[in-house]
């Protein structure tokens, strides 16, 4: 590898298959975990398709090979009854014989402002090291606490009228719910929403 190789540069569609290879190599993604979620690998493909085309995906390159990228979807976010611009931040990786080169802190800098240019002063990650974002200026908002109750601890059923019925993941009124709820919710993000529901 010669550093005047590489070059950093938009990750667009047709580098799917080199992006979803570096997502299986970094998150570990073996055939054996894709079978056992019923997954084959046109699957993944598809599920990758759309943050190609609706994030803003940047990489460096060596020659023509994608060896480190970052993810960034324009979100927006609720925090104390205020609506903000947020980037979402995802497929973060980088291959291990491109470690330790900076390239992952070049293209967190370079994202990052991308995203102040576009007003998006928050951002939102699911950290596999919170260490390794805290010293990239992350922070941790949110706590997980694990609780153990006992059958006998919850409330016991009451009848209430109404019906419980299942509705696909793009049904109106599943997201007009889910919207609702993002709403009047301290943190929560809203998910794109079809015209009209605003």
């Amino acid at each position: 590898m010669k550093k005047k190789n590489l070059k950093m540069k938009r990750v667009s569609i047709e580098h799917l298959d080199q992006y979803n290879q570096l997502l299986r190599y970094v998150f570990q993604v073996t055939e054996n975990d894709l079978n056992k979620i019923g997954w084959e690998e046109k699957d993944i493909q598809l599920a990758k398709f759309p943050t190609l085309e609706k994030a803003n995906v940047l990489g460096w390159f060596d020659r023509d090979t994608l060896i480190s990228q970052v993810a960034v979807y324009p979100m927006k976010v609720r925090i104390f009854n205020r609506t903000y611009d947020m980037g979402g931040l995802t497929g973060v990786g980088t291959y291990p014989e491109y470690s330790n080169q900076g390239l992952m802190h070049k293209l967190l800098y370079q994202v990052l402002n991308e995203m102040r240019n576009k007003k998006q002063f928050i951002s939102y990650l699911y950290p596999y090291s919170i260490p390794y974002y805290r010293r990239k200026g992350w922070e941790i908002i949110s706590d997980k606490i694990t609780y153990e109750i006992c059958d006998y601890q919850l409330p016991k059923r009451q009848q209430v009228g109404g019906d419980v019925r299942r509705v696909s993941t793009d049904s109106d009124s599943l997201k007009e719910a889910y919207h609702r709820f993002a709403y009047q919710t301290h943190g929560a993000f809203f998910i794109k929403r079809r015209p009209g529901l605003e």
